[in-house]
């Protein structure tokens, strides 16, 4: 009995060996490790990991690197200098076709919720102008690295792509769908191959670069904002991101295709639910895996900047000095978990784990949003949620409940997010930490007699 269970057991081994997974989605760009940059860590994660022996050395080699000026702090510090400037001084729009702003744009992951910020932002564009964040910064993770392409280059025809790109016609427009339980043998949920051919025909003509590429054109101008989208290596668990502009600006068409959709992929490659994404040759997460948006690095640099601002101001006799730039962070999704009663009905394995990886998605999404603020106690931030998607003038379903892309559920947040839009004010703005304050109390509720 015991060897005709060991054969049996050996036979459905080799069964799923031979068919064990779809394999990774493959993106040629040999160069993407010469392009991409590591994020440093803040000052209150080195003091964390200080024991850890490991230090800010890729930060100072950065400097005399040629990324450097194409990097998130260079750009940071440019929407800065120009926020700071008096508006006297500043170069006239005149100069420039259409000039990037000096906000800076924050983006988070949220899959099909990515519809609910498109509807918002492109609500905010045509019908509220001066609410719409005149950004010369966007960074994006996941859903909102996808978004930050489109919202970079900010022009009508590039908004109504991006509209298009989060009205699909059916789920197998952006993957290949399987059922949950076989993520066991295919090492995911869904194959990316239509969202990998969906990313490349929007940046090159029909997918084919020698046919143009108008949008990698028009991210490498100056008139576009600078967008950054962030992942996580795979084997080091570090959180990277890609400086769009580089890449359009200096490789050669079919490379810069590749290379900026291998970044927008890899950054929506959510292990489990996604197929597993390798560029060049290395493989990369979804970077909602690390944070929901850049935050702490963006942030502390604001504060600095502002700082720096205001000391200035004061030696100058400046009685209201300009205010630092303002950060935009689109939530795409809400931020309190629902209820999900699967795990009390089922102990398998991929239940539990996918329901523990919804409950700590959500809790990065909520804690990389209140870094920002840690970061920077006192600038200027604004919030957008998809929360109370549920009610009117929501009343968003996702049908079938456990749907990747809903084409009704995208097009109901949507049309929830341009409601948003129109609400008065349409952003939220995060409170300010006051020097020197007190952390606030907290009552507990009194326990319940049993």
């Amino acid at each position: 009995m015991l060897k005709v269970r060991a054969m049996l057991v050996a036979t459905i081994a080799l069964a799923l060996g031979g068919c064990a997974t779809r394999g990774a989605l493959h993106i040629d760009c040999p160069q993407f490790t010469k392009y991409i940059i590591k994020m440093p860590r803040s000052q209150l994660v080195e003091d964390i990991q200080a024991d850890a022996g490991a230090g800010g050395l890729q930060v100072q080699a950065l400097a005399a690197d040629p990324r450097a000026r194409f990097s998130l702090e260079a750009s940071l510090a440019a929407g800065a200098r120009n926020a700071m400037r008096p508006k006297a001084l500043r170069v006239p729009e005149a100069a420039i076709a259409a000039p990037p702003g000096d906000a800076v744009l924050l983006l988070s992951g949220g899959g099909q919720w990515g519809a609910f910020g498109v509807g918002f932002l492109d609500r905010l564009r045509s019908a509220h102008p001066d609410q719409f964040p005149r950004a010369r910064t966007i960074t994006g993770v996941s859903t909102g690295g996808l978004q930050a392409l489109f919202l970079a280059v900010g022009t009508d025809q590039a908004f109504a792509a991006l509209r298009q790109a989060y009205a699909p016609g059916s789920e197998s427009d952006i993957v290949n769908r399987n059922p949950q339980w076989q993520a066991v043998i295919t090492g995911s949920i869904a194959g990316l191959a239509p969202l990998k051919r969906k990313v490349l025909a929007a940046l090159c003509v029909d997918g084919d670069p020698a046919k143009g590429c108008p949008m990698i054109d028009a991210l490498a101008s100056d008139a576009s904002a600078d967008a950054f989208i962030g992942f996580v290596d795979a084997e080091s668990g570090d959180f990277y991101y890609a400086p769009i502009k580089m890449m359009a600006r200096t490789l050669p068409k079919a490379e810069a295709q590749q290379c900026i959709a291998g970044a927008a992929i890899a950054s929506a490659a959510m292990p489990v639910f996604f197929q597993q994404v390798k560029v060049g040759d290395r493989v990369y997460y979804d970077g909602g895996v690390r944070q929901s948006v850049f935050e702490t690095r963006i942030a502390a640099q604001a504060y600095a900047e502002g700082r720096a601002a205001a000391v200035m101001a004061q030696s100058l006799g400046m009685a209201n000095p300009p205010a630092p730039p303002m950060l935009y962070v689109a939530r795409n999704g809400p931020t309190v978990l629902t209820d999900d009663a699967s795990p009390q009905k089922g102990a398998d394995a991929l239940t539990n784990a996918l329901r523990a990886e919804a409950i700590v998605v959500n809790q990065l999404e909520v804690q990389s949003i209140a870094d920002l603020r840690l970061a920077d106690p006192t600038g200027p931030i604004r919030l957008v949620t998809a929360d109370g998607f549920d009610r009117p003038p929501g009343s968003c379903v996702k049908e079938p409940k456990d749907a990747m892309f809903s084409p009704s559920f995208m097009a109901c947040l949507t049309r929830f997010g341009a409601a948003r839009a129109d609400r008065v004010p349409p952003w939220r703005a995060l409170s300010p930490i006051a020097p020197g304050a007190e952390p606030s109390a907290v009552r507990l509720s009194p326990l319940s007699v049993r």
